[in-house]
């Protein structure tokens, strides 16, 4: 906008000097003087520009600033001429012809096509293009206006055509960098078009009304009329000062064949018209003189410039030639594939890569598109590629790619878009690597790392827990040896083998992350599945799984190494726990056991999507897997398999009863039983009198256990294992003291106690969470304001919450 104020600031200074200097010899001196400033000022803008530009960019304005430079030229001529001549204005003379060629300077310009980028490539060719319509212009300027003025008796037509000329030649200006202002796809050359469209409107206007004032004969230099040029000067410079620098080149044709025949008619039609002119229009000598030696000069001119055309064409398109062929040889070369797509996503070219890896010839993939090489679950990551290359963008990404035998493997694409001059795409180009191996390698480190580091905690863990667990187990034996109440040897009992319970754990923990030694031993396998579904079920609650065990009746005992076999129905759990998170279907994992004429069968099924049936042969591969990529490593299966089959029995995969997925495994049998283990059953205690308290705990040892710490101290004590049983209690009666679990299935602690207080605002100061996992639910207990305790705590711990909400 600065050259814009200073434009307006200077046309109103002119127009005030000419009302001041009208009818004097020094009007003359403010148009020729006045006039002259503006189209320098462009030209030496666009020399101190002209090192942000390059190729055919810096062609564009070059070409504008040699046709400023024409045009100062025939001003400067016209000018001195009135001053040494004086009066009466004449329009036509030598001047005429720079004046003329410099005006359309600008519309030869636009055929540098800038708004596409350098174009290096493309400067040579350009250029002479530009050069052969700058002589077809000026001998058509020369030919119909400036020699028929030779003749008096053509002068006063001469004259006029002159105007109407230079009018014809201003709305052609106006209308082509309006026109290629609104096509091309470039934002800051879509400014610069209209920056300077603007500035040939405003000329175009004042340009009418000064014609019609030459011809009324009532024009003076140095009148308002001059701003006719001054405007469209001063646009040029805002245009210039605010125009784009050329970035990096961007792939495009190095010329375009319609110019070259363009060119080639126009050159032809100059020999037509100059000497068809003067044997069927002779203006008598020695003008018909003049039209001859001008037709003749300009037709060898022009054959000059057509054999330089062509030449410099044929030695692009050998530069390019070669350039094709270096890069064919290189695109066959590499180990990647490479594939190249038309704009409706068929198969135009395909390297030895790409042919090798998906199985087909080249005569097959010139019939196939790109969905057809590409797998089912892979279409919408093809459909996001297609957006992103509609709108511009390179896609990078993993596709599956299909190959002729039907089986499929992940390839790393980059793909990009080829576009034609106007910016639409031609063709599509993908660049693929097979990562099959890339993957499988870096789940394979992923899982080794994740287990290394489950091995160090679960070891350090278990240091730390297996101590105060044997100090439990030692203390409680010996008060079961002392201890004469039968109350407190069920109680006793509770803590032993809830102790034992905790210790089970911590080994099979161990077992997991450290395999075990080989020997077999003879196990209940009725026993090992319930301790693996005890593993699993509490987290499979929490996510919405139900976990149903229907064991045989009698015991299944197999000689079996135990860790071996808890690994491999450990991996069967897992992987129904998968399907059914992965895909929202199902809610149901079942473990079956039996003895039939085979052996002990031991079968996991859950009601999910299933194994497709094309899949169900490879899901005992090593590394296959139809989890996400970093979700698995496809080795559980394989492993189960080897386990199954080193014990002689075996792992297939059967029918599921609920349609989902179901793997059985077969084991040999034990002819000698053992007797398995007996549950510990433990009976409900009958509340007291006193004070009211609720225990709320899934866990059903730990809350009789608070059931009857509170009862020894007066409660009367009602309990629930859930929050809906919790919520229906609080509801009858009202309560003295709430002590609830923090991680309460389906609904957290937090979570009850807000919509218990919602109803009962008198729970505030009486609601205690209970909790083991530390920082987190102190925070959160903090913000609801509630008491905490810490899993384990003591008597006087929880004698101390109890007094502080009694007060």
């Amino acid at each position: 906008m600065f050259w814009l104020s200073i434009g307006l600031g200077y046309a109103v200074v002119y127009a005030i000097a000419g009302l001041l200097l009208s009818g004097t010899p020094a009007a003359i001196w403010l148009y020729g003087i006045g006039v002259l400033i503006p189209a320098v000022l462009a030209i030496v803008s666009i020399v101190r520009r002209s090192r942000d530009w390059a190729g055919c960019q810096w062609l564009f304005w070059a070409t504008i600033a040699a046709g400023f430079s024409l045009w100062v030229i025939g001003h400067v001529g016209w000018a001195l001429e009135r001053v040494t001549e004086g009066p009466p204005l004449e329009w036509l003379s030598w001047h005429t012809a720079f004046s003329l060629s410099g005006g359309v300077a600008p519309l030869l310009a636009l055929l540098a096509r800038p708004q596409r980028g350098p174009r290096h490539g493309a400067l040579a060719t350009t250029a002479v293009d530009i050069a052969g319509f700058a002589i077809i212009t000026a001998f058509a300027y020369a030919y119909f206006i400036n020699l028929p003025s030779l003749e008096p008796s053509h002068a006063g037509s001469a004259q006029m055509s002159l105007l109407i000329v230079i009018q014809v030649q201003r709305f052609a200006l106006l209308a082509a960098m309006l026109l290629v202002g609104l096509r091309t796809t470039s934002p800051a050359w879509r400014r610069t078009y209209w920056r300077l469209a603007a500035g040939y409107s405003v000329g175009f206007l004042i340009r009418g009304v000064l014609s019609l004032a030459i011809v009324r004969g009532t024009y003076e230099p140095g009148s308002f009329y001059d701003l006719a040029w001054i405007a469209p000067f001063f646009f040029t410079l805002w245009a210039i000062a605010e125009a784009p620098a050329s970035e990096a080149e961007k792939a495009a044709p190095a010329s375009r064949p319609s110019d070259l025949w363009l060119l080639t008619i126009g050159l032809a039609m100059v020999p037509v018209v100059g000497y068809g002119g003067y044997y069927l229009f002779p203006l008598g000598s020695p003008t018909d003189n003049f039209r001859v030696l001008l037709t003749t000069v300009t037709t060898i001119a022009g054959l000059a410039l057509l054999t330089a055309r062509t030449i410099v064409q044929g030695a692009e398109l050998r530069r390019a030639d070669d350039r094709l062929r270096l890069l064919a040889s290189v695109a066959q070369q590499t180990g990647d594939q490479v594939l190249v797509f038309d704009r409706t996503w068929r198969v135009q070219e395909a390297n030895d890569a790409a042919v090798a890896a998906l199985g087909y010839t080249r005569e097959e993939l010139a019939r196939l598109t790109c969905p057809m090489l590409t797998a089912d679950d892979s279409h919408e990551a093809g459909r996001a590629a297609d957006r992103a290359l509609q709108a511009n963008e390179t896609w990078r990404g993993t596709l599956k790619r299909r190959r002729k035998d039907g089986s499929a493997f992940p390839a790393s694409c980059t793909i990009g878009a080829l576009r034609n001059e106007a910016g639409v795409p031609t063709h599509f180009v993908a660049v693929e690597r097979d990562a099959t191996d890339e993957l499988r390698l870096r789940d394979q480190i992923i899982s080794s790392e994740r287990l290394a580091a489950v091995a160090e905690v679960v070891s350090g863990v278990a240091h730390e827990i297996n101590n105060p667990l044997q100090a439990i187990m030692g203390c409680t034996e010996l008060l079961l040896d002392s201890s004469t109440s039968a109350q407190s040897r069920r109680d006793l009992e509770t803590v032993r083998n809830e102790a034992a319970r905790a210790g089970q754990i911590v080994r099979n923990l161990l077992g997991f992350v450290h395999r075990g030694p080989g020997e077999r031993e003879v196990h209940d396998v009725n026993a090992i599945v319930q301790k693996i579904a005890a593993l699993r079920v509490y987290h499979l609650r929490q996510i919405g799984i139900e976990l149903d065990v229907r064991s045989h009746p009698e015991q299944l005992p197999a000689r079996v190494n135990r860790d071996e076999i808890q690994q491999v129905l450990l991996n069967l759990l897992l992987n129904a726990e998968h399907a059914i998170s992965g895909s929202g279907r199902g809610s149901r994992i079942t473990l079956y056991t039996w003895r039939d004429a085979h052996g002990i069968a031991v079968q996991v099924a859950d009601d999910g999507p299933g194994v497709p049936s094309e899949l169900r042969g490879r899901i005992f591969e090593p590394f296959f897997t139809t989890r996400q990529v970093g979700e698995g490593s496809g080795l559980g299966l394989s492993i189960s398999l080897g386990i199954a089959l080193a014990h002689g029995g075996r792992l297939e995969f059967a029918p599921s009863p609920d349609g989902g997925a179901s793997f059985r495994l077969t084991l040999p049998p034990f002819t000698r039983r053992d007797r398995p283990a007996t549950a510990l059953n433990v009976t409900p205690v009958p509340p007291g009198s006193g004070p009211r308290a609720l225990v709320i705990d899934d866990e059903e040892a730990v809350r009789l256990m608070l059931v009857r710490m509170l009862e020894r101290r007066g409660y009367a004590v009602a309990q629930a294992g859930d929050a809906d049983a919790a919520l229906a209690l609080l509801g009858d009666a009202p309560v003295d003291v709430v002590l609830c679990d923090a991680q309460l299935p389906r609904l957290p602690g937090t979570s009850l106690f807000a919509r218990a207080s919602a109803r009962r605002p008198q729970l505030h100061g009486r609601f205690v969470l209970i909790s083991e996992d530390g920082a987190p639910i102190a925070d959160a207990a903090e913000r609801a304001g509630l008491p905490l305790l810490s899993k384990p705590f003591t008597s006087s711990e929880l004698d101390a919450v109890l007094d502080e909400i009694g007060r």
